[in-house]
């Protein structure tokens, strides 16, 4: 929200560290990457842009005086180590996913979505048919190899965004796998550029 946002990402990487390595069994990358994201965070010089220090320094000017404060230049070298984190998630995972024999063969997401114990909402029988889930699986390798490269290309990037969001509520639609989605999405803002450099 803003709120301290370097003291509040100090608090929150504490707190999910310290009870990270209870049950590292129960954890997905989802959980990592979001610790991970916590810790550059704090060095981060977040509160110098869109936080509740700098809207409560721009809120106390003078009236009639103009209120377009100029974002101030702060280093980016967080916010690329972010991004980068995030293609490194994509392409290690597909990397992984394509040498086990369901994701070459094709019946990987079929299998997923006949497990009862992942099933968040009900989905359309076509889904789990042979040939949806040879399609599924094959474009969730696609765009997992593929997000790494393709969202530094400026044409490319929004679409791509919008194909990885379809992707995510689809998942979030079928699995329960707590937070990944939420988590994951969350780091596509970092490939957003702003309009304008005022706020």
């Amino acid at each position: 929200l803003g709120v301290f946002p370097r003291i509040a990402a100090a608090c929150t990487w504490l707190a999910v560290t310290s009870f990270s390595w209870r049950n590292a069994s129960i954890l997905h990358s989802g959980d990592s990457l979001f610790r991970i994201a916590a810790f550059f965070l704090i060095f981060a010089r977040t509160d110098d842009v869109l936080s509740l220090p700098r809207w409560l320094r721009r809120a106390s000017r003078p009236r009639g005086e103009d209120l377009r404060v100029e974002l101030p230049l702060v280093p980016a070298w967080p916010q690329r180590i972010l991004q980068l984190q995030l293609c490194v998630l994509y392409l290690v995972t597909g990397i992984w996913k394509s040498t086990g024999p369901a994701w070459r063969d094709g019946s990987a997401v079929g299998i997923v979505l006949q497990m009862g114990e992942f099933e968040r909402f009900p989905i359309p029988d076509f889904l789990v048919t042979p040939g949806m889930s040879q399609l599924m699986t094959y474009a969730t390798l696609l765009f997992e190899l593929g997000f790494p490269l393709l969202v530094w290309i400026p044409r490319l990037r929004v679409p791509v965004l919008v194909f990885g969001l379809a992707f995510h509520a689809g998942l979030e639609w079928i699995l329960n796998v707590q937070l990944f989605q939420w988590t994951i999405t969350a780091f596509y803002l970092l490939f957003l550029q702003p309009r304008s450099p005022h706020a």
